[in-house]
């Protein structure tokens, strides 16, 4: 009899778990990556670096808003603009004051950037990439490195939040990425750097020879 029942019970706990694993492969939504694309990783000093964000899943999936960290290096890019925005949103930019105190100066090289969708319905993400939004930093220093970051969290009231576009106020936030990008001298620069090394060079070796 105990045999009996203990097979009875393993059963049932087999079938509870398989119809929850079915259920939630059915209502689980699927996560979406945030990453960044350009053109080019290299700017020359002056110049402008554009970074399209984009959400990517690798299933279709839908979602409602994002909330998304941006942090940078102001030493080397100056400020972050939105150089473009997409149709599909209501209410989008770098939305002030938020917690933590962001947004108070977009210059800072931390910034939180807030995307709310339209009445009309979810919007659909799959995997070539929705593009979200355009930022454009200005190159003001050369580096051979540095870094755009979207990080989790900052302070402790602020996350970066991919919404759910069926069910509310449910995160479905995947992948964050980060960009490299250099910023190398302008060309007039590098040509006058160039030519006062030469003088230099030829200087230093009259003055050996004599």
């Amino acid at each position: 009899m105990v045999s009996i029942r203990t097979g009875r019970n393993a059963r049932f706990v087999v079938c509870i778990l398989s119809l929850f694993v079915l259920g939630c492969a059915r209502e689980c939504p699927a996560a979406v990556d945030l990453v960044w694309r350009t053109s080019s990783h290299t700017v020359a000093l002056g110049e402008t670096l554009s970074l399209d964000l984009l959400a990517v899943s690798q299933t279709p999936a839908s979602i409602s808003a994002v909330d998304v960290i941006v942090t940078w290096d102001p030493l080397y890019l100056s400020g972050i603009k939105k150089a473009s925005s997409q149709p599909f949103w209501l209410v989008e930019g770098f939305l002030s004051p938020q917690p933590d105190n962001l947004n108070v100066d977009i210059t800072d090289g931390c910034v939180l950037y807030t995307g709310w969708g339209g009445l009309s319905g979810s919007i659909n993400v799959d995997s070539s990439g929705l593009l979200l939004a355009t930022f454009a930093f200005s190159a003001v220093r050369p580096t051979s490195q540095t870094t755009v970051n979207i990080p989790h969290a900052i302070g402790l009231q602020t996350f970066t939040v991919v919404y759910d576009g069926h069910t509310p106020n449910t995160d479905i936030t995947g992948r964050l990425d980060s960009a490299q990008a250099s910023v190398v001298p302008e060309p007039s620069s590098a040509l006058a750097l160039s030519t006062c090394l030469v003088g230099w060079s030829r200087l230093f070796k009259r003055s050996c020879r004599n």
